[in-house]
This record gives C-alpha cells, sequence and structure tokens, in this order.
C-alpha cells in the first residue's frame, strides 16, 4: 500500500516536471517560431495593402506568438488587405532536437475597424 503512494507520488512529479520543461521549451523557441513565419512570408512573397493603398511587405505584417501548452507555441499574423484583414498561423510541437510545424486554419476575415487592438 505504501509502495502504491510512493508509485504515485513520483508519477506526480514526473509529470509535472515534464510539463515545467514544455513550457520552458516552448517559451525559449518562441522568436525562432515567430523568425520561421517571416521567413515563410518573404519567400512566399506576401504582402498586404493598407487601407490607404500602402503596401504592406512581409516583414512588416503584425505577429503574434504565445505558448498554448507544453511543448506548443502557436503563432499568428493578421494580413491586411484594403478594409479587411486574413489571420493565419502555424502551430509548432517543439521536442529537444526538432520540431513540427501545422498550420492552423484560417482564423477569420475583418473589418480593420472590429480589430483595434485585437490580434
Amino acid at each position: 500500500m505504501m509502495g502504491a503512494k510512493k508509485g504515485a507520488w513520483m508519477l506526480l512529479m514526473l509529470v509535472c516536471l515534464t510539463a515545467v520543461g514544455g513550457y520552458a521549451l516552448a517559451r525559449h523557441a518562441l522568436s525562432d517560431c515567430t523568425r520561421d513565419i517571416v521567413n515563410e512570408l518573404i519567400m512566399s512573397g506576401v504582402t498586404g495593402q493598407n487601407p490607404d493603398g500602402t503596401l504592406v511587405l512581409a516583414d512588416q505584417i503584425p505577429i503574434t506568438a504565445r505558448v498554448a501548452l507544453p511543448f506548443v507555441v502557436d503563432v499568428y499574423y493578421s494580413v491586411p488587405f484594403n478594409l479587411r484583414t486574413i489571420q493565419r498561423g502555424n502551430r509548432y510541437v517543439v521536442l529537444p532536437g526538432y520540431t513540427i510545424k501545422e498550420p492552423l486554419p484560417v482564423l477569420r476575415s475583418l473589418p480593420l475597424s472590429n480589430q483595434a487592438g485585437h490580434m
């Protein structure tokens, strides 16, 4: 009976340490994941256009990155098209030694006036 309690505590500690390590690893990868999105946008030739007609180059597109879960980073970007914008993103599963990237679905297309302060 005492062995089962000790085993349960050890398992709980292992789960907690893994979660903390996963958050730390994801936090450390935020800038690399953001850089990957910028490079992807540049390589794809993505541009946007502000309501006043000025061109928004790939390296000027707003990008937001956050740790979503242990070992998981979500990166979103918002491409303006005149009075509307398209928001997309990628999910990165960050593991020691490699990263798995999956595209997220198109999040929304909103008028720019509805986005003040939101991403």
